[in-house]
Parts: C-alpha cells; structure tokens; sequence
C-alpha cells in the first residue's frame, strides 16, 4: 500500500464537512460584501435610501357611475301640472313661470317659443277670459310625462253659448319642475275663434293687421294688440250675448 493510500484511510471523516462549511461562510461574505457596496457610493457615502428606484403602483381603473335621473313622485308629479293650471286661470306669471325648471322649453313652439312671451300671454288671456278645468291628470310609469285632460273656454265661446271643449296636454316633469309644455293652443275654442275673428273683421277692419299675424293666425303679444284685444272682447260679448242661441251643452267652468 502507497503512502497516499494509507494518508486516505486514515483521514478523518469530519474533513469534508469543515470543507463545505468553509465554503458557505465565504460565500456569505461576499454576500455581505456586494450588499455594502450596493448601498454606498464610490466616495464611500452612504447612498440615500429615496434614489433607489422602487416599483411603481398604477392607480386602480374605475369605473364612472352610471347617471341617473331621478324621477318626482307620481302625487308631485300631479301637483305641479294643477298648480301650472291653477296659476293660468288667475293669470299669476310669477307663479307659473317658477314651476318651470331653467332650461324649460315649448313643444311645437309656433305661438310661445320662450318663456320671456309668458307676461304678454298672460295679459291676453286674462283680456280674453280663458278658464281650464282639469278633469284628471296621470302620470307615465317610469316617465317624466304627466298628461292631462281639462276643458276649456274662454270669453267668446260663452258669449256664443258654446260648450267647454275638450282637450289633452302632457307636461314632462324633472328635478321638480316643468321642463318641457306643449304650445298654448288658440284654436282648442275654434268655433269661437273664427266668429270672433268674422266680427272683429266686419266691424274694426283696420285693426285686425295689428291684432293677428298674418303668418301663423295667432294673436300678435304686444301691448296695442291686447289692448284691441281686450277692447274687442268686450264689445263681442255685449253684442253677442243678447242674440246668441246656446249650442251643445250648458256646462260651464265659471
């Protein structure tokens, strides 16, 4: 047996582990090592903590709600179109117009196409004596539409002896006011509209250029037509109620 034979045989067997623990302390001390030099500069300064750059978090995409609109209660909903008919048959602009929300519009606006027109129609229904009187008013589920049903005259028509006429209007309802009307409707009381308008051409001729637009056949708003309007009013029923024979039936509103 060789002299490196017997040196193996006689080596103990703890060698190896020593070797291996050797090893793994090395390697932690270049571990601590390269730690050390990551966290100072070449200058041997410690390097600030806030410089090394650290992940970045994105913000968390959300999503929009949803607008909605909420709608009046159905009872609200009733009130306010009673209320708009109950100023209108006292004539009260004020009252009316603050039923109205800011962006309030006319549907069909050939007569009233804003509500800056509400002072002069006001006054000339009031010069003409119109009256509404609502029968019953229902709003649409899960809509903003509130329709009603009246009926109507004014001056003329009772002059005449004519009946109330029947009529429908739909308000659409937001946010506690009215946002959109259909246009006042002249020609509701045709009957009584074209008599009246006979009689004003047979007896003031020249005046009812300014009293009518020759355009549209609705009344002229400004203050000589109301003015004419309310002047001709009168002296229609005074000429008319005398010989007027009643036509249809005898309800009246007022």
């Amino acid at each position: 047996m060789t002299k490196t034979e017997e040196s193996a045989k006689t080596q103990t067997p703890g060698a190896g582990r020593g070797l291996a623990w050797a090893m793994a302390a090395f390697a932690v001390i270049l571990a601590v090592g390269g730690l050390y030099l990551a966290f100072n500069d070449h200058d041997g300064q410690a390097v600030d903590q806030d410089t090394i750059p650290t992940a970045t978090t994105l913000p968390t995409a959300t999503t929009a709600p949803t607008p909605t609109t909420v709608l009046e209660p159905e009872s609200s909903q009733i009130s306010i179109a009673r209320t708009f008919f109950d100023a209108r048959n006292v004539y009260d602009v004020e009252s009316a117009t603050a039923l109205l929300t800011p962006d309030a519009h006319h549907h069909d606006g050939d007569f009233i196409t804003s509500v800056d027109m509400y002072p002069a129609l006001f006054d000339w229904l009031r010069a003409t004596g119109w009256q509404w009187m609502i029968d019953e008013c229902h709003p649409k589920e899960g809509d903003a539409n509130t329709s009603c049903t009246y009926h109507v005259e004014n001056a003329w028509s009772r002059a005449l002896g004519l009946a109330p006429a029947q009529g429908a209007i739909s308000f659409e309802i937001w946010g506690g006011g009215i946002r959109a009307v259909p246009d006042f409707r002249v020609h509701e009381l045709g009957e009584a509209w074209a008599t009246v308008t006979d009689w004003i051409r047979a007896n003031h001729p020249t005046d009812l250029g300014s009293m009518i637009s020759p355009f549209s056949s609705v009344p002229i708003l400004d203050a000589r037509s109301i003015d004419l309007w309310r002047t001709y009013t009168q002296e229609f029923v005074e000429a008319s109620t005398a010989t007027a024979s009643p036509r249809g039936s005898e309800r009246r509103l007022t």
